[in-house]
């Protein structure tokens, strides 16, 4: 993904793909975003996400909607940001032959993130179809790797007792770009 600074917020593009002989999958986003007020932003993102595998498609279009808050510094060394996002907005699908695939459901979140110091911690919990996840986010800002930012975090559904998932990645930012 990307992110590049227009028109008086950001514009992000992003493309995820995975592609085997008997499977393909592909998710790309567009989304803008901008501030309303030094502690007040808001923006929206448009994603199709679609997967094929032999005789079968599927594609779904979704609209997102969301907002963050600046609580700001809560101690000397610990800012706080409070953010909530309604997605799938639209809640329509249709399949590659143009047939009609059901609907995904609403989702709504909402999360928290603290920065204290070169660490983030994040944490937030979505509601949808009745279920609730929660997820746990953990980033440290390497300053001795020019911009470079490392990330795990893990998640659980809460309404079961499936097992959860953990993930981690790695970032870049460079000047006003910043790329994962």
């Amino acid at each position: 993904s990307v992110l590049v600074p227009v028109a008086g917020g950001s514009v992000q593009l992003g493309l995820s793909t995975l592609d085997f002989p008997d499977w393909h999958e592909q998710i790309a986003a567009l989304g803008y975003g901008r501030a309303l007020h030094p502690r007040v932003a808001v923006g929206g993102t448009v994603r199709t996400g679609s997967w094929r595998t032999e005789g079968m498609s599927h594609r779904s279009w979704s609209l997102d909607l969301g907002g963050t808050y600046e609580v700001g510094w809560i101690h000397p060394k610990a800012y706080l940001r409070l953010g909530a996002v309604v997605s799938n907005l639209n809640a329509a699908n249709i399949s590659a032959g143009g047939h009609g695939a059901g609907k995904t459901p609403r989702g709504a979140t909402v999360g928290a993130a603290l920065d204290v110091g070169h660490h983030g911690m994040l944490l937030d919990a979505e509601r949808r179809s009745g279920r609730t996840t929660a997820r746990l986010g953990y980033e440290t800002r390497a300053a001795s790797l020019g911009g470079a930012t490392f990330r795990l975090g893990a998640s659980s559904l809460l309404t079961s007792r499936a097992a959860g998932e953990l993930d981690m990645g790695i970032g870049h930012r460079w000047k006003q770009w910043h790329l994962d």
